[in-house]
């Protein structure tokens, strides 16, 4: 019986690296927005969140001032997946303000304490959240859990 040549690559790579980077290029991209400040971030809404939308969106996180999330209510049961998160280059959130709105497919804004702080007078959010109003973008306001009362704010398009 004959051996099937190995399948196309880019550049060398290998096929689990294409079949990883063709995925990547297909899916649409969602802005995960949370806040920088103190005390910002709920860790069960993020992680959440973050691991639903990850199934169907590239992901892209940012924070005013790209400054790192400040997780609250870190327990037992989401402390290694925060840990592990901090670990990964997209841990690293780009300035709120140098995000351009019209990049995304999805907007998603986690339960974050600290909103009021940093988030509530951005200027630089504002201007995302009326690029997503101006291409008539439906909007979720999603209670993303049952057993805890997070919530969020996703925009995605129609």
């Amino acid at each position: 019986m004959r051996r099937q040549p190995p399948a196309p690559s880019f550049a060398g790579a290998p096929s689990a690296a294409c079949a990883a980077m063709s995925e990547r290029l297909s899916k649409p991209t969602c802005l995960i927005v949370a806040s920088a400040a103190a005390a910002g971030v709920s860790a069960d809404s993020f992680l959440h969140s973050f691991t639903l939308a990850s199934a169907a969106f590239n992901l892209q996180v940012a924070t005013p001032g790209g400054k790192p999330i400040d997780f609250v209510d870190v327990n037992e049961a989401n402390m290694r997946w925060i840990q592990d998160f901090r670990m990964k280059s997209y841990a690293n959130p780009a300035k709120l303000e140098s995000t351009d709105g019209a990049r995304y497919h999805a907007l998603l804004i986690p339960d974050c304490p600290g909103a009021m702080t940093d988030l509530a007078n951005s200027g630089y959010l504002a201007r995302i959240l009326q690029h997503f109003s101006c291409e008539n973008m439906c909007l979720f306001r999603a209670h993303l859990c049952y057993w805890t009362w997070s919530c969020c704010l996703m925009l995605c398009y129609k």
